[in-house]
């Protein structure tokens, strides 16, 4: 008992010892709004971008095509390909990480701050050049296709996609953001640098900062013309949907979705809250 107090004592003394390290501020960089959150206790350094559209701005027919733009981002530009952005990242510590949902996309990069200024204009240059190669492409929907051939071996992953195209049909949440085995395949590279485009121009973006005061030094700069990222009135920004788009009102249901060879139950229960419950 006395390890265990002495031990929350010391979590205690740790956040008080954080809290007074970080600080928040607030910026506007041609008209994106950016957050950065001082902290000054390690050389490294968090950028975080948020686009405000997801996953609901694919095409009909092309689920999935946000998030393969995002993950083949790093695939090949007009100058290098893949093994070299790898190697370039690899090379100076940096990890990168994407995420799609619905309503919006999220792009991170971390690393030391000391080489914060040459990642960025990369950062930049794979958002500006990414050519997304057919090979790749190809690649992806092989892969892709392939995952959700082997999706009855997972049985929770299977009934969590069946429990959302059963509770959410008849609105534009009822697909996961990673599309079908069939709206992958109708996917193309002048697709995807349609939506790179996209997201490039006329997306609303906010940037999330975090690490040291030097992390700053000509950032901005590099924001503007290299990522060439501005916010305008025009910018998109995805709002939340009407009850409109809410499913019509049913009487409770059993579904069954026999598995062959199946070794487990899944079990899911739930209900839509429309916007007026929460």
């Amino acid at each position: 008992m006395k390890y265990l107090t002495l031990f929350i004592v010391l979590l205690n003394f740790n956040h008080v010892w954080a809290s007074d390290h970080i600080a928040v501020e607030k910026f506007n960089w041609d008209g994106i709004d950016v957050v950065y959150l001082k902290d000054e206790r390690l050389p490294t350094y968090l950028v975080q971008i948020f686009f405000a559209d997801g996953a609901l701005s694919d095409a009909s027919g092309k689920g999935g095509e946000t998030e393969m733009m995002f993950e083949l981002l790093t695939r090949g530009t007009e100058n290098l390909d893949q093994k070299k952005i790898a190697d370039f990242f690899e090379y100076y510590g940096v990890e990168l990480g994407s995420q799609v949902v619905h309503e919006y996309a999220n792009f991170s990069y971390s690393g030391l701050v000391k080489h914060i200024s040459e990642t960025t204009k990369m950062v930049c240059q794979i958002f500006n050049q990414a050519n997304f190669p057919k090979a790749e492409v190809a690649k992806y929907q092989i892969l892709a296709t392939n995952q959700w051939k082997n999706l009855v071996t997972n049985h929770g992953a299977l009934a969590e996609r069946v429990f959302r195209q059963i509770s959410l049909a008849g609105t534009p949440y009822s697909s996961s953001t990673d599309g079908n085995s069939k709206s992958i395949l109708n996917i193309s590279t002048s697709d995807l640098l349609l939506k790179k485009q996209y997201f490039n121009k006329s997306v609303k973006k906010r940037i999330y900062l975090t690490g040291p005061e030097k992390m700053l030094d000509g950032l901005k700069q590099i924001i503007s013309t290299d990522c060439g990222w501005k916010n305008t009135s025009e910018s998109i920004s995805r709002t939340s949907p009407d009850d409109k788009d809410s499913p019509s009102v049913q009487q409770p249901k059993f579904v069954l979705v026999p598995v062959e060879k199946a070794n487990q139950a899944q079990i899911k229960i739930g209900r839509y809250v429309r916007s007026s419950e929460v």
